[in-house]
């Protein structure tokens, strides 16, 4: 097989040509790519030199004291005045259901009340069908009339009785002495028998005259009593009736709003059934539930404020107008009421809204007050000089966040408040200064003390 290479760089077979590149290019190709690296491995190691050189120091930590730093207060004596806290429904101090007094049907709805509207005492609120109650008091009327006309001719009668009896009377005597002088001719022998008998008859017919006159006058005051009574009875049935009338005009008992309509117009309604109701938000009341142990510390006409959980920084002031006398078994706690006057249109506490209630309890002078964290086990850590002192203490009082105490510590001593369980007895500590209720602290002043 012959081979030649023509200048085109092409190489002739017997099969044919194949073109080839050309051998002379490889050399250099090699040479760029060497060169492009070191370049880059120059320009890397430069660049790390001039970090290097040019880099600053980090900041160096400061070591951590070994000795804490803890928060405390300091113990104060002052006048401390307990605040009892307890949980109620508000709810009006005077509702009215207003109830059917009669048997009636509703014919109006005066002035169409329904809930929300607010009515002043007597108004006219629901009025009744009054016609058979007019009627009743017709009749009693009647009644009345009747009696005091028979009491009348009662009267009248008596009189003419009491002349009819004074004639009789007469009559009697008359006749008796008739009888008496006829028996005296009789007797001497001059008198005739049948005119003894005549006069004997006219004696007793007039002595029978004489009684009933006298048995009907007897009557008559068993009959006034009888006239009198049922006139009595028919001025009752007056009043009654007026009263039933008076019954169908249902009107307010006192200022308040309606918060409850019961009936319709055209509704009949029977004795006893509700018709709306009302109540007085002039005043409302809460019952507040303490618990047992503070019964002794809750005294009527104490100062007393509600408030909502929902709605910091609004306050009704009120006092405790009474105390239940008796404590709940199940929960062991015992209900006061504290009344609220709620004239502010502003702000109007609701009834059946849930509030807190506080009330002042029994004050407690020139007594050392601290914070109650820093008491356990009936005890509290001291520092003095900078070391940890665990002393005794009893607590005479619980306040809201505060105890009222005596015992191993004094006024301007340092309590702690925090870290009871891992500080010891003997323990060195810092404080950090803080202000606010006689109480220091780590997180509240950049403003640190020594031991």
């Amino acid at each position: 097989m012959s081979l030649f290479t023509d200048g085109g760089g092409a190489t002739a077979g017997s099969g044919g040509f194949t073109r080839v590149g050309s051998t002379r290019t490889m050399p250099r190709r090699f040479f760029l790519s060497i060169v492009l690296i070191f370049v880059v491995l120059l320009c890397g190691s430069a660049a790390g030199w001039l970090l290097l050189v040019t880099r600053t120091e980090p900041p160096r930590a400061t070591p951590v004291s070994s000795v804490p730093v803890i928060e405390v207060a300091v113990v104060q004596r002052r006048d401390a005045v307990e605040e009892l806290i307890g949980y109620g429904a508000v709810r009006a101090d005077r509702t009215s259901e207003l109830k059917a007094e009669v048997s009636a049907v509703v014919v109006e709805r005066v002035g169409d009340v329904k809930v929300g509207l607010h009515v002043s005492e007597g108004q006219l609120l629901i009025r009744l069908d009054d016609r058979h109650f007019q009627h009743e008091l017709d009749r009693a009327h009647a009644d009345v009339d009747g009696a005091e006309a028979r009491l009348a001719q009662l009267t009248t009668r008596q009189i003419n009785l009491q002349h009819l009896l004074e004639i009789a009377g007469r009559e009697e005597a008359l006749t008796r002495d008739e009888v008496s002088r006829q028996r005296r001719l009789m007797e001497s022998g001059q008198g005739v028998k049948k005119e003894l008998d005549d006069a004997q008859l006219r004696f007793e017919a007039a002595r029978r005259t004489v009684q009933t006159y006298e048995n009907e006058l007897a009557m008559i005051e068993p009959s006034r009593v009888e006239y009198q009574a049922a006139a009595r009875a028919g001025r009752a049935g007056e009043a009654l009736a007026l009263l039933n009338i008076e019954r169908c005009q249902v009107r307010a008992p006192f200022d308040g709003a309606v918060v409850d309509v019961a009936v319709e117009e055209g509704e009949r309604v029977n004795v006893g059934a509700p018709l709306l109701t009302l109540v007085d938000l002039a005043r409302v009341e809460v019952a507040v539930r303490l618990p047992v142990s503070t019964r002794p510390r809750v005294r009527v006409g104490a100062k007393a404020d509600l408030r909502l959980e929902s709605v910091p920084g609004v306050t009704w002031e009120g006092e405790v107008a009474r105390v239940d006398p008796q404590a709940d078994v199940d929960t062991r706690t015992f209900a006061v009421f504290i009344e609220v006057e709620n004239d502010d249109p502003a702000r109007p506490l609701m009834p059946g809204t849930f509030v807190r209630g506080r009330i002042e309890g029994v004050p407690a002078p020139d007594s050392l007050v601290i914070p109650r964290s820093a008491i356990r086990d009936q005890s509290v850590l001291v520092v003095a000089n900078g070391v940890i002192e665990r002393r005794p203490v009893v607590v005479d009082r619980f306040l809201a966040d505060d105890a009222i105490v005596h015992g191993g510590i004094a006024e301007g001593d340092i309590v702690v408040l925090f870290g009871q369980d891992w500080l010891e007895e003997g323990q060195s500590v810092r404080v950090a200064a803080a202000a606010g209720r006689g109480r220091t602290g780590a997180g509240a002043s950049g403003a640190e003390h020594g031991p």
